[in-house]
């Protein structure tokens, strides 16, 4: 703010060739709005099924980069897949919840518990 009232007050005072240059205030760049899907379609909805299960990584900020779906969309298709048993949870957030591939690992094991 000080250093604003000086230079106003040295420009007003110099002449224009020895003034010091004006403050350029850069202009916020603005990003384009996304136009996220807000009900699945056909294609996407066989997209969700046949590639989700195979990422590593699960949680609604990547579906939205990914799939272009809109985040309450994303949470829904989340638990959708892990109701169906299709992901399974990593951690557990109220602000984030972060799922990985459901692996055969989980199942044999359970498989041998029950047949003995």
């Amino acid at each position: 703010m000080l250093l604003c009232l000086l230079t106003y007050r040295l420009r007003k005072t110099l002449p224009v060739s020895l003034a010091p240059p004006q403050v350029k205030w850069s202009a916020k760049k603005v990003k384009d709005k996304s136009n996220n899907l807000v009900i699945l379609d056909k294609p996407t909805y066989d997209r969700l099924f046949k590639e989700v299960p195979t990422y590593k990584l699960i949680s609604q900020s990547v579906l939205v980069d990914r799939l272009k779906l809109n985040g309450s969309l994303a949470r829904i298709a989340i638990r959708e897949l892990e109701a169906q048993g299709l992901i399974k949870a990593i951690s557990r957030h109220h602000a984030q919840v972060i799922y990985t591939r459901a692996t055969g690992d989980d199942k044999p094991a359970k498989a041998t518990e029950a047949s003995e």
